[in-house]
């Protein structure tokens, strides 16, 4: 992918002087040309909405930033049946602790942010490279963001194919409407203690929708997937790339070493879902979306209707026709239950005090009995049978493990946008690919209270959080703009945080989320327009609650051809 990345930007700075010089394409280039400077109260911690869904262009720990940006794009082709765009854009910064990847930066503090070639052929859409592309955003602005596939962290090379916006099938008079995509490609390399290095992904999305009406049902699965790649210790899990696509075991995965024991009855990979459901709706001069997302880590939460699937994100945006108010977004967000607070999987100490971690099919029909009395006593066994008014047989196996271990239940902790192969979890350059609400090791450690604990079992630390959104946007005069956000957040950590780790069933001590943490998240900002194409950019933020205090603005001017 690296190679790719290079040779899209060949490409593009190839273009980019012929296009300029042919009259054919002088519509379609366009060029933008930004500089900015930013400045907080918090030496640690900048407002969560002055940085985040921006595509990792700002910094989120630094007192005070300067970015610059350019990008510059062009129509390269365009005839009937395919079409060709390309796009280049770097960035400078003067945070220095930016964990850009080496590999794609020029000099110290530049990086090459998008290097892409993008079109149509017939109707399947593609991308090659590095592109701020977001075909599932319902509206920034207006919400908390996508909870995968984000705008929130910085661009990732990758090779992406499908039907990107929804497309009639032919003869339903545009009542039967699908879209969907397949990406594949290649995480950065983060410079974590023990994160895997050299990851494979691939994400894809397939959405119907019944349309020719003014009220537009659809309903939608997102996954994300991660592959291979080398540990820290130099151990490293080879790619099966259909297996993961599909979410199945994989004996080739589970022979590769100890850390990937339990991929040939698990599926080889790390996981993350969500089921998107609602209604697009036009009804006159008011539209907007209506929705709800359930998000899922296993076989656990595939299903939206599951017990285990009790969190949610659910909202609606609203766009109105006024000049003060042109935009509302209200949205709740949930993520606390994770499937509850029983382990994983069955696993805890035999009668001989030796800790079992069995994945299902781990035990063999053939010699189950025998196995049940090497590791376990008369007592427990009885206890199984009078509790549930059983007897235990290989069939009940699974329930006397649940029951042992721990308390009948397991199946919990999912622990999103974590994994214990990939300790950077779903994240690049320190941002989440996903949700901005989550926060990371590093942000966590930055204002926990002094004597309070947080183990930072995985990379994000808080990702059980309640939230409350609502967004406002204008356009009061024809030069000014505007747009308003305030999230109301409930946050308790992480339930591998709380019992110190996944499989652990006592509470850890002084653990900081022993009691839930509120804060507020607040920004306000406003463009206006000035003469040459000039405009004019200033972002006030402020965040308050048990967390953190931080006050911050930001100024940018932005030329646009």
């Amino acid at each position: 992918m690296k190679t790719i990345s290079i040779i899209v930007a060949s490409v593009i700075t190839a273009a980019l002087p012929a296009a300029a010089r042919d009259n054919r394409w002088a519509d379609t280039l366009s060029a933008t040309a930004e500089a900015s400077v930013s400045a907080a109260t918090n030496g640690d911690l900048n407002p969560l909405w002055l940085y985040s869904n921006q595509w990792g262009r700002y910094t989120q720990y630094r007192r005070a930033e300067a970015n610059i940006y350019a990008k510059v794009a062009c129509n390269i082709a365009d005839f009937k049946h395919f079409t060709l765009n390309g796009g280049i854009a770097f960035q400078g910064s003067t945070d220095t602790n930016t964990p850009y990847d080496d590999s794609h930066s020029i000099g110290n503090h530049m990086m090459i942010h998008e290097a892409y070639l993008s079109g149509k052929a017939f109707i399947f859409d593609y991308t090659i490279g590095l592109e701020r592309q977001q075909t599932l955003s319902r509206n920034d602005d207006l919400t908390s963001g996508k909870y995968l596939m984000s705008s929130n962290a910085r661009p990732i090379p990758r090779i992406g194919i499908g039907i990107f916006d929804y497309w009639s099938i032919p003869g339903t008079n545009n009542w039967l409407q699908i879209r969907g995509a397949v990406y594949v490609g290649r995480m950065f390399n983060e410079d974590g203690y023990r994160f895997t290095q050299d990851v494979n992904f691939h994400e894809k999305y397939a959405y119907g929708r019944i349309g020719g009406w003014h009220i537009k049902p659809y309903a939608g699965l997102i996954h994300s997937v991660m592959m291979g790649g080398t540990y820290w210790n130099g151990e490293e899990m080879p790619t099966d790339f259909w297996a993961s696509f599909f979410a199945r075991g994989s004996e080739k995965v589970a022979s590769a070493g100890s850390f990937a024991r339990g991929e040939a009855t698990n599926a080889a990979g790390a996981h993350q879902g969500v089921w998107d459901f609602g209604l697009d709706y036009d009804l006159g001069p008011c539209n907007g979306t209506v929705y709800l997302n359930r998000m899922f880590k296993d076989n656990g939460g595939t299903n939206p209707f599951s017990k285990f699937t009790k969190d949610f994100i659910a909202g609606a945006t609203l766009r109105l026709p006024h000049r003060i108010v042109s935009g509302i977004g209200i949205e709740i967000f949930k993520t606390s239950n994770q499937g509850g607070e029983g382990i994983p999987d069955p696993t805890g100490y035999d009668k001989n005090g030796n800790l079992l971690t069995i994945y299902p099919g781990d035990v063999a029909e053939s010699g189950w009995q025998e196995w049940v009395n090497q590791h376990f006593t008369a007592e427990d066994i009885a206890a199984f049978e009078e509790h549930y008014n059983i007897e235990l047989t290989y069939a009940t196996l699974t329930p006397f493990l649940r029951y042992t271990f721990n308390n009948g239940e397991y199946g919990g902790r999912k622990d999103y946008l974590n994994n214990g192969l990939y300790l950077q979890g779903w994240s690049v350059g320190g941002l989440s690919t996903g949700t901005p609400l989550f926060h990371s090791q590093l942000t966590v450690d930055k204002y926990k209270t002094a004597g309070s604990v947080t183990p930072n079992q995985g990379f994000f630390t808080n990702n059980r959080v309640e939230a409350l959104t609502v967004s406002l946007k204008g356009h009061p005069t024809d030069r000014l703009k505007y747009s308003f956000k305030y999230t109301y957040s409930r946050n308790y950590g992480s339930l591998c945080e709380k019992y110190n780790g996944a499989f652990g069933l006592t509470p850890v001590e002084n653990y900081f989320y022993a009691t839930r943490k509120t804060q507020h998240y607040t920004m306000l900002s406003a463009d206006y327009a000035l003469p040459h194409s000039l405009t004019l950019n200033a972002t006030l933020a402020h965040d308050f609650g048990d967390l953190y205090h931080s006050t911050a603005v930001r100024i940018s001017l932005k030329y646009t051809i």
